[in-house]
């Protein structure tokens, strides 16, 4: 199955990678930034093997655990969107609009 990241997303790397680099490890900024890119590209072999997110599972909202960081996903006509990569202790719902679909 076909992986996409959204525009918010690939942000979303870029700042991950971005605060690894300043906190003095520019190689491993890019390592991780790649690492994340990969799990989220193995979503496309079996997309549905992770929960539902509590919060944002009614708009079809899937987390994968990766490290301390959550990839968020969904998966629709036969395509898995990457909707963000975030710290798994933020409070991420608040990403989304209340009364708006994520995806």
């Amino acid at each position: 199955m076909r992986v996409r990241l959204s525009p918010a997303a690939l942000n979303d790397l870029e700042q991950i990678a971005g605060w690894i680099a300043e906190k003095g490890s520019p190689n491993r900024a890019l390592s991780f930034a790649e690492e994340l890119q990969l799990a989220a590209a193995s979503l496309g072999d079996l997309p549905e093997r992770y929960a539902l997110d509590r919060e944002l599972g009614k708009f079809g909202v899937r987390r994968m655990p990766y490290g301390s960081y959550l990839v968020l996903y969904s998966v629709e006509a036969g395509e898995v969107m990457v909707l963000r990569f975030v710290d798994a202790a933020r409070d991420y719902a608040k990403l989304f609009p209340d009364d708006q679909d994520p995806t």
